[in-house]
């Protein structure tokens, strides 16, 4: 299994975060402490790139939670996009959906973000 890493692009009105990698304890942590980082400098909007991750755990699915619950708190926006079939079916799930955006495309996550603001 391939090591997990999180790289970044950064715009005026959000982040986009690309994770590689299997999503467990220690890679849902570094996906929170990138959002967490980007909160404090203000930013407010984040687009989470599943394209490279083929499997989320359960520790990374709360730890997902967590950052659902720190942008919702700065009434921020989260956005999930490129997940595969089984990602997206325990986000629905879950009804995460209620609280982040699913989108089958990045393209698609910016066009709506950029229409709302």
């Amino acid at each position: 299994m391939a090591k997990f890493s999180v790289t970044d692009r950064v715009h005026d009105k959000y982040v986009v975060l690309y994770v590689n990698g299997y999503i467990n304890n220690l890679g849902g942590e570094k996906i929170d402490e990138r959002c967490s980082y980007y909160l404090k400098k203000g930013i407010k909007n984040f687009i989470i790139n599943f394209e490279r991750t083929e499997l989320i755990n359960s520790v990374g699915i709360s730890i997902l939670i967590g950052v659902i619950e720190k942008v919702l708190q700065v009434k921020g926006t989260l956005y999930f996009t490129n997940a595969n079939r089984v990602s997206k079916e325990i986000f629905r799930m879950l009804e995460l959906s209620k609280f982040a955006k699913i989108y089958d495309t990045e393209e698609q996550a910016v066009a709506h973000l950029l229409k709302k603001s």
